[in-house]
C-alpha cells in the first residue's frame, strides 16, 4: 500500500464559522420582535440578493419618518413638474422673443426709411416742417432701441435656456435622492439577519428604546461549522508543506473528525494556520471547515463540543503498508510471512521488518517487501519458515489517505 507521511491527531474544538452582534442602525421604539434565542433564521432567498437582505428579526416604530418621506415625495413631484413646465415654456418664450425681434426690426426699417424720406423733402421744397422731421427722427431712434431690447432678451434667452433646466433639474436629482435617502432609512428600521444561523442572545424586547448601535441580536452561522485544533510548534512547518502541495494539485486537504459523545466521523477540510502561536503553549491554531447541513431545525454539530481531528502532515511519499494483524511481534524482531512459490507450491517465507508510522488499522514497514506481495494476515502466529501453504482467501483494501 502507498500513503503520504505521517497520521497525526489532535483534540479540537467546534466554533461558529461566522458570529456577529447586530445593532440597530437607528434609534426609536421597538414595536416587533420576531424570534427566541435558539430560533434558525435565514435569507428571504438563497443566496440573498445583497447583505442584510434577510429575515426581519426586529421592527422599530417608524412613522414619524413615514411621514417625512411622503412630504420629500411631495416635494419631488413639485420639482419634476416645475422642469417639466419649464422644459415646454422656455422654447416657446424663445420663439416669442424672436419674433418681437423680427417685428422691432421691421419698425427700425419702416421708421428709417420715413425719417429719410422726409429729410429729403425737407430739403427739396421745404414742404415738410422741422417739427415733423424731428418727430420721423424721434420714432426711428425709438425703433433702434426697441430692437437692441428685443435683440438682448433673445441673446439673454438663448444663454440661459440650458442653465435654467440645469438648474431644475438639479432640483428634481436633489428632490429624488432625499427621498431615497429617507426610503433607505426606512429600510434600517426593519433590523434583518445578515447571513442563514440561530439566533444565541436575543437582546431586545417589544416597547423597548433603542438607541444607534444598540445591540439587538447575536446571531452564528453553523453550516459549515470549524474546528479549532492547536498544532505544537515542530509539525507546523511540515502542515504548511501538506497544504501548499494540496494547493498546487488543486485538491482539498481533508482532514477526519471524530466529536465525543457522537457516533459518527466526519469529514472537514483544512482551510488554514493561524500565523500566531499561544506563547503560553507554543502551538499554532489550525482551522478546519466542516459540513453540517440542518436536521430539522437542529445542528447535529454545535459551538464548543469537544473533538479529535486526524490529518496527514508532510509532503507526499510512497511506503509500504500492511495490516497491524500481519506482523508477528518478537522480544528483539518483528517479522511478517509474505506467500513465495517453490518447487510448485505455495510456502511461507519470513521477512523481518521494522515499524514506522500508524494510519488506522495499517502500520508502515520496512524490509524485503514490495507492493506486489502477498502477506499472511490470519494464522501467521503457527507459521514457520518454509511451512507450505494453502491460501483460502485473498483481500485487497485501498485506503484513502
Amino acid at each position: 500500500k502507498t500513503t503520504r507521511s505521517s497520521l497525526q491527531s489532535f483534540v479540537g474544538t467546534l466554533e461558529a464559522s461566522r458570529r456577529t452582534t447586530v445593532g440597530s442602525a437607528v434609534e426609536g421604539r421597538v414595536m416587533k420582535v420576531d424570534f427566541d434565542a435558539g430560533d434558525p433564521v435565514g435569507p428571504e432567498s438563497e443566496p440573498p440578493s445583497k447583505p442584510f437582505n434577510g429575515q426581519v428579526l426586529v421592527e422599530i416604530r417608524p412613522d414619524t419618518l413615514d411621514i417625512e418621506i411622503r412630504a420629500a415625495e411631495l416635494q419631488r413631484q413639485l420639482a419634476q413638474q416645475s422642469f417639466d413646465e419649464l422644459k415646454l415654456s422656455l422654447p416657446q418664450n424663445l420663439e416669442l422673443a424672436k419674433a418681437e425681434e423680427g417685428s422691432a426690426q421691421s419698425q427700425l426699417d419702416y421708421a428709417k426709411a420715413n425719417y429719410q424720406r422726409l429729410r429729403g423733402l425737407q430739403n427739396q421744397s421745404g414742404a415738410i416742417s422741422t417739427l415733423e422731421v424731428e418727430e420721423a427722427r424721434s420714432q426711428y431712434r425709438a425703433a433702434q432701441q426697441t430692437l437692441i431690447g428685443s435683440q438682448a432678451a433673445v441673446r439673454r434667452l438663448s444663454s440661459t435656456s440650458e442653465l435654467q433646466l440645469a438648474q431644475a433639474k438639479s432640483r428634481v436629482d436633489a428632490a429624488q435622492q432625499e427621498t431615497l435617502r429617507l426610503k433607505d432609512l426606512r429600510l434600517q428600521y426593519s433590523i434583518r439577519a445578515p447571513f442563514a444561523g440561530v439566533v444565541t442572545q436575543k437582546l431586545s424586547e417589544v416597547g423597548q428604546w433603542v438607541t444607534r448601535g444598540a445591540p439587538i441580536v447575536e446571531i452564528v452561522q453553523l453550516d459549515p461549522i470549524e474546528m479549532i485544533v492547536n498544532i505544537p510548534q515542530e509539525y507546523s512547518g511540515s502542515l504548511q508543506e501538506s497544504i501548499l502541495q494540496s494547493s498546487r494539485l488543486n485538491e482539498p486537504l481533508l482532514v477526519n473528525i471524530d466529536i465525543t459523545g457522537i457516533g459518527q466521523s466526519f469529514t472537514g477540510e483544512l482551510i488554514r494556520i493561524i500565523p500566531q502561536a499561544d506563547l503560553r503553549s507554543r502551538s499554532f491554531p489550525v482551522r478546519i471547515r466542516i459540513s453540517n447541513p440542518a436536521v430539522g431545525e437542529s445542528f447535529r454539530l454545535k459551538p464548543g463540543m469537544l473533538g479529535r481531528a486526524s490529518f496527514l502532515i508532510g509532503r507526499q511519499t510512497k511506503m509500504i503498508l500492511v495490516k497491524k494483524d500481519a506482523l508477528v511481534l518478537g522480544p528483539n524482531q518483528n517479522k511478517v510471512y509474505k506467500i513465495a512459490t517453490a518447487s510448485g507450491k505455495s510456502v511461507a517465507v519470513p521477512v523481518i521488518v521494522e515499524t514506522g508510522v500508524e494510519v488506522g488499522s495499517w502500520v508502515q514497514v520496512t524490509g524485503n517487501l514490495t507492493e506486489k506481495d502477498t502477506v499472511v494476515v490470519i494464522g501467521n502466529e503457527r507459521l514457520r519458515p518454509g511451512s507450505e501453504v494453502i491460501v483460502t482467501q485473498t483481500k485487497t483494501e485501498t485506503i484513502d489517505e
